[in-house]
């Protein structure tokens, strides 16, 4: 979780794409925080299935969801929208497999605002359906969790289903007239907005830390940036266009697999190892896979990356 403003200027340290898209969000009055989470968001999704980190008994897929936190006026939503923008003109680009070229890049679904669970499971089964895929990438924004996560009244399954999505494996769907049915290999990224009172009511302590903690990219931004020069709105349309080609060229180019070496793993072990300094139970969950949380982020920056 980034916290406040304390990283003012992410792009210092962010490599390649990620770096060319915080340079052309940097004069925009929102935090660069909520930009650097979106960036990614961004990245993870167009990567989609393309590259999997290798680890000792699973794989990770870079789709990554993030979650915006702060008052009204902090720029969440426009943050998440540029995001959208330049996937959305990466992904409607025409892209070529073995059946030629399609206009729209198959299995993926780019969907934004209010949903129920069926909804978008029926979406995503029509999408796989008529692409015919065995995967399912995508992104899906929503600016405003009051809009699908109702104060907490103690049945609560929306949260539940938003997180268990966030394993990237197939996803059952009960449908009235089609029975149960099944979307295989689902990664699709999340961008979700919201206020800290809000998300106090909707989600227990447990849940958000056991659950969307470790399963997110979470930056919280108490109040507007202060003090920052503005020298024009939101990115161009001709920008958010070059930044999209460059998300094509990171799929395109991405190795199928990325493995870590010894150095880092090393210090991912020492990470992991730090659990046992917070006896915590409410926190365990993140602690067992805060180390895998970061070594997805550190695959984002080496996707992002393109020169190796």
């Amino acid at each position: 979780m980034i916290q406040g403003t304390g990283i003012d200027n992410p792009g210092d340290f962010a490599p390649g794409w990620l770096k060319d898209y915080l340079d052309a969000t940097q004069w925009n009055k929102y935090p660069q925080s909520f930009h650097l989470l979106s960036g990614l968001l961004a990245l993870s999704a167009v990567a989609g299935r393309r590259s999997s980190l290798v680890r000792s008994t699973f794989s990770l897929w870079p789709p990554t969801s993030v979650l915006l936190l702060g008052p009204s006026g902090t720029g969440k939503s426009q943050s998440l929208y540029i995001a959208r923008d330049v996937v959305e003109k990466a992904v409607v680009a025409p892209w070529r497999n073995e059946h030629g070229v399609h206009r729209h890049r198959r299995g993926f679904v780019l969907t934004e605002q209010s949903f129920t669970p069926r909804g978008l499971l029926e979406e995503w089964l029509r999408v796989q359906a008529t692409h015919g895929t065995t995967f399912l990438e995508g992104l899906h924004v929503e600016t405003e969790m009051s809009k699908i996560l109702p104060p907490r009244a103690g049945n609560e399954q929306m949260d539940t289903w938003i997180i268990g999505t966030q394993e990237h494996r197939n996803v059952e769907a009960i449908t009235g007239h089609r029975g149960r049915q099944v979307i295989t290999d689902v990664t699709v990224a999340f961008g979700f907005a919201s206020t800290v009172p809000y998300l106090r009511n909707s989600i227990s302590a447990d849940q958000f830390a056991g659950g969307l903690m470790h399963r997110f990219l979470i930056a919280n931004e108490p109040s507007p940036r202060r003090g920052t020069p503005i020298r024009h709105g939101t990115p161009t349309d001709e920008t958010k266009q070059a930044l999209a080609r460059g998300l094509v060229e990171i799929h395109l180019k991405a190795p199928a697999e990325l493995t870590v070496d010894r150095k880092a793993e090393a210090a991912l072990t020492r990470l992991a190892q730090q659990r046992k300094y917070f006896n915590e139970s409410t926190l365990s969950g993140f602690w067992e896979r805060l180390a895998e949380l970061t070594a997805k982020v550190a695959m984002l920056f080496t996707l992002a990356d393109r020169r190796g």
